[in-house]
């Protein structure tokens, strides 16, 4: 199994490094001496995040729900409820590119019912494209 940080030489010749979130390619050209590098982002990337203030502002003027309720909500739509954690997931690193809209207030985690369906919308389309 390869190490982080650590180059090995793959089958076609490409010296191949792996970082913590990025998987990155260096395809060496035997022949032509030519480098290219192409960066491809893994799995556990973390997805972009949007202005802090304006996820916050967006879900609190929203109908606000606390994670447990929009475990609920989700199971409601799908018959199976996520857990406490993959919820949190959701808001804090994302699931394909995407992120709930959420905020913490005081310790506990919110969400809203508008943050669940841009979240299923925007997963969905990109599971379309």
């Amino acid at each position: 199994m390869d190490r982080i940080g650590q180059d090995w030489t793959g089958l076609d010749g490409a010296i191949l490094r792996r970082s913590k979130l990025f998987s990155v390619v260096i395809l060496a050209n035997r022949c032509t001496g030519e480098d290219q590098m192409k960066t491809k982002v893994s799995k556990a990337a973390i997805a972009p995040k949007a202005n802090v203030q304006d996820v916050v502002s967006r879900v609190l003027s929203e109908t606000v729900l606390s994670i447990s309720q929009a475990r609920a909500e989700i199971g409601n739509i799908s018959g199976d409820r996520p857990d406490k954690s993959t919820m949190i997931r959701w808001i804090t690193r994302g699931a394909s590119g995407v992120r709930l809209d959420g905020c913490k207030v005081s310790r506990d985690w919110v969400t809203s019912t508008e943050a669940i369906n841009r979240f299923i919308v925007a997963r969905t389309q990109k599971a379309m494209s």
